[in-house]
């Protein structure tokens, strides 16, 4: 916060100064600059006041009663990582009052081992588990399934990815927000789980200070506009009320299979508020190669710009999630034009002067104005980036996390702005590529002991786990009988 402060006084004296001669001494690149700290200082404001939501006793009483559906989506998925998805659902201290996995036709892994270890476990937990295999469709037929199956008796539903693994009091902090009626949604924080190499330290970096910085000052005013894919929770009405036109949506006539998270998002803010506790985590698989890094982003992205055009229609103009929707829209438009005047317009321009006989004065003065701006951009995101120290890792030093701070924060900063900035234009010209784009094999391996783990587990699972149909929907008496019982006749 000191830091924040000082960066802000030493900026703000710089404009105040410049805009005194504002007639001679101020260019267009100034008054754009000097917008873009307004906003980024605003940020940073908001997300400093922005904290977990607390209850009382009888809030948290009220919050046991509701009945949350964990959903997962599963697809050519790491067997170790689909494991300790499953181990830190059934070790929550709330666990969920059912799980719902769905196989989305998974083609390189058989599943059937881990499927009998995962009910078995369940059933010692006393957490009814449901597990189906269906064809590809993405994770969006997963949700709609879970709804069909649950709609009625589900309260929420936890939305979570098959290498999310939960840290242990994840739902228990999730669902307080919920608290508060008006409350649709909680998106949760995910970190990354294997923290190998420069790609998955620099995304980890990226997406930690993100959703502490720029969802946290969203959340401040009741207005997230897209929840993590790793861990989020709907009230049950949301994707209920929703879900023809969730499995259903088209954009230019094309059916949409991906954006998943940011349609429920829009979906809950139409509703009321939508927010993060950022006391939530869960730790999810990232890439730690470059092909499934730039696979990755381009989803999001093109997602990120189709779900814009739902925004600016649907969105009450009342509401200041639009507001906070155009303000970022123009930020991003700002920064890229001037991106690309400094880095290559002007600079190409002046180059072809030179080689015509003029001098180097341009040259250098572009160069100079270059590197101001890169280094600008160093410290403000420094600055940025410093949240992540909010998040202490029992997994990592606090020497570590500091080391890999200064070395990675100047590159991560500097990708963002130069790679990330062309893969969105790209993403936006390509953006009517509608492929879910499920992986082909598995991408990333945890390791683990999945042999010793699934050799333990029963030959075949028995009992009134196997059937969902008859667990969910009799009376709570038959409900109770069958639970004491474990039988499903």
């Amino acid at each position: 916060m000191l830091l924040m402060l000082g960066a802000t006084s030493l900026w703000g004296y710089h404009h105040v100064t410049k805009f005194e001669h504002f007639d001679t001494d101020v260019s267009a690149f100034e008054v754009v600059y000097a917008f873009a700290f307004v906003v980024f200082f605003l940020q940073l404001l908001l997300a400093t006041f922005d904290r977990p939501k607390r209850v009382t006793p009888r809030q948290v009483d009220t919050l046991a009663k509701l009945k949350v559906v964990a959903v997962v989506p599963l697809y050519n998925e790491d067997v170790d990582a689909v494991i300790a998805t499953i181990r830190g659902l059934l070790g929550q201290t709330r666990l969920p009052d059912a799980i719902f996995i769905r196989d989305d036709g998974s083609n390189k892994v058989d599943y059937l081992p881990t499927e009998l270890w995962a009910i078995e476990a369940a059933n010692e937990a006393g957490v009814p588990l449901v597990w189906v295999r269906d064809r590809n469709r993405g994770k969006r037929a997963t949700h709609v399934a879970a709804s069909l199956r649950f709609a009625g008796w589900a309260d929420a539903y936890l939305t979570i990815d098959s290498d999310s693994c939960l840290a242990p009091d994840a739902l228990e902090n999730l669902i307080k927000p919920l608290a508060d009626p008006e409350v649709m949604s909680v998106a949760g924080v995910f970190l990354t789980y294997n923290l190998k190499g420069v790609i998955a330290r620099a995304v980890d970096l990226l997406c930690t200070a993100s959703q502490l910085t720029d969802r946290s000052a969203t959340s401040a005013l009741g207005s997230v506009l897209v929840n993590s894919g790793g861990i989020s929770l709907y009230r049950a009405k949301v994707i209920d009320e929703c879900r023809h036109g969730y499995a259903n949506e088209e954009f230019f006539g094309r059916r949409v299979e991906f954006s998943d998270d940011s349609y429920l998002t829009i979906q809950a803010l139409l509703r009321g508020k939508t927010v993060q506790q950022s006391n939530a985590f869960a730790f999810c698989v990232m890439p730690e190669r470059l092909g499934n890094h730039r696979r990755q982003f381009l989803r999001w992205l093109r997602g990120s710009f189709i779900r814009s055009f739902w925004r600016f229609k649907y969105l009450p103009l009342g509401r200041i999630a639009y507001w906070v929707h155009a303000l970022k829209w123009v930020q991003t438009i700002a920064s890229t034009i001037i991106v690309a005047w400094l880095i290559a317009i002007k600079p190409v321009a002046d180059a072809i002067a030179w080689l015509r006989g003029g001098g180097t004065d341009a040259l250098l003065a572009d160069a100079k104005m270059l590197a101001i701006t890169l280094g600008m951009l160093i410290v403000f995101g420094y600055v940025q980036l410093l949240r992540i120290f909010t998040v202490r890792r029992s997994d990592q030093s606090r020497l570590a996390q500091v080391f890999w701070f200064i070395v990675l924060a100047p590159v991560a900063t500097l990708w963002q702005w130069s790679v990330l900035r062309v893969w969105r234009l790209w993403a936006i010209a390509s953006c009517m590529r509608f492929k879910w784009g499920t992986r082909q094999q598995i991408e990333v391996a945890i390791g683990g002991d999945h042999e010793t783990v699934l050799a333990s587990a029963s030959a075949a699972a028995i009992g009134w786990m196997r059937d969902e149909t008859t667990i969910f929907f009799p009376g709570q008496s038959v409900r109770d009988e069958r639970n004491r019982s474990g039988s499903t006749t």
